[in-house]
Parts: C-alpha cells; sequence; structure tokens
C-alpha cells in the first residue's frame, strides 16, 4: 500500500474540483486522504473547515492539517513527511486568470514533489469520475518511461483500458536519448514499419511492469505531441492523462506538458523521472 493521497485545498472553489476525485483514487489505493490547508497564519481546524466551506461530515475519514507559512514549500514539506502517494490538486486557484498553464504555487509543488502529482483544471467537478480509459503518451524517452508502472499500476486496480499514444513529430527524428527506442524511420509508411516496431515496444514496456493482463491498446499520430495528445484524449473517452517528465520547466523545456495542462480539462497525472547522473 502507498502512502495517503494529499489535496492542498484554500477554498470551497478547489474543495469542489478536488475531493471527488481524490476520494475515488484513495478507493482504488486502499489509503486515507490528506487534506492540508496552508495560510500567512495558523488556524484552528474549526476556522479551515469554515474556510472550505464544507461540514465535519463531508471530511469525514480524512485527516485536516492545517500549517503556516508559504503554501508551496509547506505542502511539499508535508508529502515528504507523511510519505504521501499522489498530491491532488488544482493547476491555480479557481476564478484566477490563466497567464500560464499551472500557477505558482502548482509550479513550486511540481518541481519539487517527492510522489507523483494529479493536476486538477479548476473547472466544475467531473461527475461520477472514475479511470475508465487512461491515456499514457510515450515519445520512447526514459522520461516518458518514468510514467509506465504508475499508469499500469492504475489501470490495474480500476480495472481500465491503458491506450498508448506514440506521437511522431519532427524533433522525434533527431538523436535518440540514451535508454531510449527511436520510432520507425519512415512515418509516411507506417504499413511496413509499425506492425514490428510495435510489436518491440510493448515488448520493452513489459520490461517496466507487467502489461499482459491489461487491456493495451497502442495508437499512432503524427504532427505536435500536445495537441495530439489533447486531439486523442477528445475522440477517445479518456478519463485520466498520464505524463512522465524530465523535471525541467522554464523556457521551451516540458512544451507537452504544458500545452496539456493549459487546455485539458482532463486529470493529468504528471510522474517525474528519477535524475539521471
Amino acid at each position: 500500500m502507498t502512502g495517503p493521497i494529499m489535496i492542498p485545498l484554500q477554498g470551497p472553489a478547489d474543495a469542489a474540483v478536488a475531493l471527488p476525485i481524490a476520494r475515488r483514487l484513495a478507493e482504488l489505493e486502499g489509503v486515507p486522504i490528506h487534506v492540508i490547508h496552508v495560510a500567512h497564519e495558523a488556524a484552528t481546524s474549526l476556522d479551515v473547515v469554515e474556510r472550505l466551506g464544507m461540514t465535519a461530515i463531508e471530511l469525514r475519514g480524512s485527516v485536516l492539517d492545517t500549517r503556516a507559512g508559504e503554501a508551496g514549500p509547506a505542502i511539499v514539506a508535508t508529502a515528504d513527511e507523511l510519505a504521501a502517494g499522489s498530491i491532488v490538486m488544482c493547476t491555480r486557484t479557481p476564478g484566477l486568470g490563466a497567464a500560464e498553464p499551472v500557477g505558482v504555487t502548482a509550479l513550486e509543488v511540481l518541481r519539487s514533489s517527492p510522489c507523483p502529482v494529479f493536476f486538477l483544471a479548476p473547472r466544475p467537478a467531473i461527475d461520477n469520475w472514475g479511470p475508465r480509459r487512461i491515456l499514457l503518451p510515450h515519445d520512447g524517452t526514459p522520461a516518458t518511461s518514468a510514467a509506465v508502472r504508475p499508469a499500469a499500476d492504475l489501470a490495474r486496480r480500476s480495472s481500465a483500458d491503458l491506450d498508448i499514444l506514440h506521437v511522431a513529430s519532427p524533433e522525434s527524428q533527431g538523436p535518440v536519448e540514451r535508454g531510449g527506442f527511436a520510432p520507425p524511420r519512415y512515418m509516411d509508411q507506417p504499413q511496413h514499419e509499425w506492425p514490428a516496431w510495435t510489436g518491440e515496444f510493448i515488448e520493452r514496456l513489459g520490461c517496466i511492469c507487467d502489461l499482459a493482463s491489461l487491456r493495451v491498446r497502442m495508437s499512432f499520430a503524427s504532427g505536435t505531441p500536445g495537441m495530439e495528445v489533447l486531439r486523442f484524449a477528445d475522440t477517445n473517452a479518456t478519463d485520466l492523462i498520464v505524463l512522465g517528465w524530465r523535471g525541467e520547466w522554464g523556457g521551451g523545456h516540458a512544451a507537452t506538458i504544458k500545452a496539456i495542462v493549459g487546455r485539458t480539462t482532463l486529470p493529468v497525472m504528471v510522474v517525474r523521472a528519477p535524475a539521471v547522473s
């Protein structure tokens, strides 16, 4: 069993979005929910419950943790203390503008989190959400491979279908990253190389974790990765997108994650790849 699922909450709007998703994930994991509220000054649990617009009954079965300080560092420190299994949070405070894909606190958490982060769009909650169809984009690099096991484990626990999407882009024709898996040479002739490549690709992923017991479908697209992932999710009844991340964000880094998280209404699980020495 993994550690608890943490939910950083600041008010009623993000509580309404995050709690239903976190509860479903906690049921699948068989772990408790740990709600954390961070403010500049210490507050009592009763005050926090009122700020969140909730009742004690609605929080039944959850731990309510109140901390004073800066939100990002406090959330990360608590996740570290608890050995949290994941963090579920909105990308920004609902109602605020969206100049960037994620807000300051969400980015601080993502950069330093010791566990995967589920990002939720600050929009009305998804009714009766469950991960029935999970989308795992994979570009053949070790960074995206970091997301394979978490995606497969969640698919197994939820009896979900697992879609693995490979997007061919001009960048994918460059040098292969160490430990990576190159796409077929002739993108415009998929009938010649894709079948054999698919078999080898799935076999390699199967070395990371067991995929044989899952309903796995391999699909291909050509274009800008972020846009193709969003298009696939929209047309294939996707419930959850799982993304591997190298840990770099500034400048032109993480373009695919930024495009997806900034536009989708679906939950997105971001899994950070281990640092390469």
